[in-house]
Formats: C-alpha cells, structure tokens, sequence
C-alpha cells in the first residue's frame, strides 16, 4: 500500500477555491487535489517535465537562457511548487536537492484547458482551434496530423 503526503496547509489555506484537478503520479495511487499554479510556476514545471529530475541549480540554468531571473527566485518557486504537491524531493546531488513532478503533464494541461478556453474565448472550442490554425504557420505534415485528427473525431465510437 503506498501513502502520499498532502500539502494540508495549502489545501486549508487556500483563499483561492479552484476547480482545477489534477492527478499525482505515485506508484499504485492516482489522488487528485485541486492546484493553481501561476505561469512562473508553469515554465518551471515544463522544464521539469523536460528534463526531471533535476535540481533547482539546473532548472535556473535552464530558465536563464531566455530570461534573466535570480537562483533564488527559482528556488522560491520550486519551494511552493514541493509546498502545493507538484514536485518532491528525490534524492540529494552533494547538497542540492534533486526533484521530481508529482504532477502529469497531459492531466494538468486537460485540466487547464476548459478554463483558458472560457477566459480567453468565451468557451467557445471553434473559436480557440481556429485561433491557433490562423497563427500557426502549417506545413503538410501539421495539416494532415490536424486532418487525421477530425477524421478519428468524426468515426462513431
């Protein structure tokens, strides 16, 4: 039986209710606890997700090539990222601390899309698609990844 550590104090002190869920990663247990991360939080996660594990050393490096932010400014993110239950502590590398995702990637990004669609268009799904086709410079290979994708959608289940 496996036992996962819940941030309590997150979950009590939350002045900020969400409906977001997403699932943790452990090994025989799938929990779900709501979390908001802010876009800071978002870039670090993805190059978790990237590159994990990882420490925060790494991940500053990693940050650092397309924008100029201190060490420890990362280190506060990655602090609340182990607070709010999205990464934890691997092991130790000398003294760094090693971490890992507790979080999937594609669980929070299904998660996440319902509500960017709401904010941003109105809900409305033809609205987002066509957003991201107009913007997006397609070569053959998108186009027909994009067709496939409608014609799966299409078949009847």
């Amino acid at each position: 039986m496996s036992s996962v550590l819940i941030p309590v104090n997150y979950l009590l002190t939350s002045k900020n209710r969400s409906t977001t869920f997403v699932a943790l990663k452990t090994t025989n247990v799938v929990m779900e606890l709501a979390m908001k991360l802010s876009e800071f939080e978002l870039d670090v996660m993805q190059l978790l997700w990237q590159q994990e594990p990882c420490t925060a050393a790494q991940l500053h490096e990693l940050l650092s090539q397309n924008k100029k932010v201190a060490y420890t400014t990362v280190k506060t993110i990655v602090d609340r990222l182990e607070q709010k239950g999205a990464v934890a502590r691997a092991g130790q590398q000398g003294k760094a601390i090693i971490y890992r995702s507790c979080v999937d990637q594609s669980t929070l990004s299904d998660q996440a899309t319902p509500g960017f669609m709401q904010r941003f268009f109105g809900g409305d799904s033809r609205s987002l698609i066509a957003h991201f086709i107009q913007q997006e410079a397609l070569n053959e290979d998108d186009i027909a990844y994009l067709q496939n994708l409608l014609k799966d959608k299409k078949q009847p289940k």
